[in-house]
């Protein structure tokens, strides 16, 4: 969104008050979802002044590994009547009938949010003064996953425990899948081994230590569920590497089934970078970001010197 505030003249903050190492259990999709609606509705009704999300997470005294997720979007904007507010989370309502000719959009967003909200057991809130501003929240109880600290490599080390912390793993039994899988990890300063098998996986698993792995689930001899609880097998209890799966199934219980088999999440095909850029956040926080692309270099020209006959 910081495009969109910029063509506004608007200034958009992020108040990050998330600790380093926290990696939360839920789903980033539908998160990133209210998130988006969220800022996107702050500029649009928002002339003059900015933008501030707000992030915080607040642990459980009673549960360590628990605690409250909390988001914020602060606008200066036009603001609502406070009678008007309960009418923004029922479809298709907006609190002024000239809004979407100012402004745009059918006031369904708010109401997808609040459904979205409710499904993860969580919660919404509006507050807001005309002429001054308003702030949209968003909280959610959820469980924090366990912080996993990974031996360094020692010089000259052969252990094939010693974790590759640069390489990743790609299952697929089409070439294609994988090599573009492969260059997209690149993105990200990732490196990946390709296994056209469950097999072949199982065997690089057991010999290597990756960062993360990737497996497709449609696969002959091994599907992506028996190679992912084979692996997970051999690991051992002190051992868990991050294991998403790659695939276009969609079918009702896949997610499931993913992480019955000792999965820890999934993507549908095809893989686009935001999503596979939130996957690599959730479990590898902080180590590994998405490169832009260098600008081609110019090709110097050559001039010739042309000799009169």
């Amino acid at each position: 969104m910081s495009a969109h505030a910029t063509e506004k003249g608007l200034q958009l903050h992020f108040d990050n008050d998330l600790p380093d190492a926290l990696t939360l259990w839920g789903d980033p999709i539908r998160v990133r979802q209210i998130v988006l609606n969220f800022v996107s509705n702050a500029v649009k009704f928002t002339a003059q002044g900015g933008v501030t999300v707000k992030a915080s997470w607040t642990p459980d005294p009673a549960q360590a590994d628990r605690g409250r997720f909390a988001l914020e979007v602060v606008d200066t904007g036009i603001g609502i009547p406070a009678d008007k507010i309960p009418l923004l989370f029922q479809a298709f309502t907006q609190a002024d009938t000239s809004t979407t000719r100012h402004h745009g959009g059918t006031g369904l967003g708010l109401a997808i949010c609040k459904r979205l909200c409710d499904l993860m057991g969580g919660a919404i809130g509006l507050r807001s003064t005309p002429n001054v501003g308003t702030t949209l929240s968003f909280t959610l109880d959820c469980d924090a996953l366990p912080i996993i600290s990974l031996p360094a490599l020692s010089a000259g080390s052969e252990d094939s425990s010693d974790p590759i912390l640069n390489r990743a793993l790609v299952v697929d039994d089409m070439r294609l899948n994988r090599e573009l899988l492969k260059v997209m990890l690149r993105r990200f300063g990732l490196e990946a081994d390709l296994a056209p098998g469950g097999p072949e996986a199982v065997k690089l698993a057991a010999a290597n230590r990756y960062a993360i792995i990737f497996t497709d689930l449609e696969m002959p001899e091994m599907d992506g569920f028996a190679t992912a609880r084979q692996i997970r097998a051999a690991e051992g209890p002190r051992r868990r590497t991050p294991m998403v799966a790659v695939s276009a199934l969609t079918a009702v219980g896949t997610r499931d089934n993913c992480i019955a088999a000792g999965m820890d999440d999934y993507l549908t095909k095809p893989v686009y970078l935001p999503a596979l850029e939130s996957v690599i956040e959730a479990f590898l926080p902080g180590q590994y970001k998405l490169q832009k692309p260098s600008a081609p270099k110019t090709e110097p020209t050559v001039q010739t010197e042309r000799k009169a006959a």
